[in-house]
């Protein structure tokens, strides 16, 4: 049995690389002590999947969302869908956000289709996930400008200053770090992971994406896996200068309460 449980806050199992061995993977993972996977969608073809997903393996748990990349593929009435099937299904909200370094999507849209996207977790009270490059600023003022976000909201894969880290805490946001912390060379990662409080401090893989090029010959080929979080997890508490035991607890302690808040939403 595995030393430490974990939960993987953030990953895309409805991803089509999973299609031919997502079973496989999924229970890899629970042998690997990973307890829950909270499983996002990017567009809202996902969403059926995802769910589907979801009532299939109950380690699985749903967020439904449209990513700033896709923005400017949403058809009219988005909005509405995604309230009324969010409504009657236990799950949070994402993945949405904004980014300025991987896409070209109109900037000003993605903001928009990111405050309505919280408008609906307020509405329903339901965590969100935020994927930000390169537009914290942006970010933390539509936070700050919204009603407080739902308690278990949290930016996947942090990547901005950590001196911007106090004012996202002071708004009641997590942060979740992931298998980049193996590249030593990434110092503002680092530097994030340090300044981040253990009772703000959540674990992921975004598998199948993201993995560590560190780990692609000798760790599951190309593809990331959720069975990659204990050795995530390993380097982060050596970054943080404390016992993988701490950092585990911490991380499970955080993950599991928006868990539980996704379970008591209907």
């Amino acid at each position: 049995m595995p030393n430490h449980k974990y939960i993987d806050v953030h990953l895309h199992l409805e991803d089509g690389q999973f299609d031919n061995d997502r079973q496989n993977i999924i229970e890899q993972a629970n042998q690997a002590g990973i307890e829950y996977m909270l499983c996002n969608s990017a567009v809202e073809e996902d969403w059926q999947r995802t769910l589907e997903l979801s009532n299939r393996y109950e380690c699985v748990i749903p967020y439904l969302g449209i990513h700033p990349w896709a923005v400017e593929e949403l058809s009219a009435g988005w909005e509405n869908r995604l309230l009324d099937t969010a409504a009657k299904t236990r799950c949070g909200i994402g993945e949405t956000g904004l980014d300025r370094l991987l896409t070209k999507a109109d900037f000003n849209l993605q903001c928009d289709v990111l405050k309505k996207q919280i408008d609906i977790a307020v509405k329903l009270n339901r965590p969100v996930t935020i994927h930000c490059l390169k537009a914290y600023g942006r970010l933390l003022e539509i936070i700050k400008e919204s009603v407080r976000l739902p308690a278990g909201s949290f930016i996947h894969s942090y990547s901005g200053s950590h001196e911007m880290i106090p004012e996202f805490v002071h708004s009641g946001i997590m942060f979740s770090y992931n298998g980049k912390a193996l590249d030593d060379s990434n110092r503002q990662y680092i530097a994030s992971i340090q300044a981040t409080p253990l009772e703000n401090i959540l674990l992921e893989t975004d598998s199948p994406f993201m993995m560590p090029a560190k780990m692609s010959c000798r760790v599951a080929g190309a593809r990331n896996l959720p069975s990659n979080l204990p050795v995530f997890a390993k380097k982060i508490a050596e970054i943080k200068g404390i016992s993988l035991e701490t950092l585990t607890t911490a991380a499970y302690e955080n993950a599991h309460k928006i868990v539980s808040l996704i379970m008591k939403s209907i």
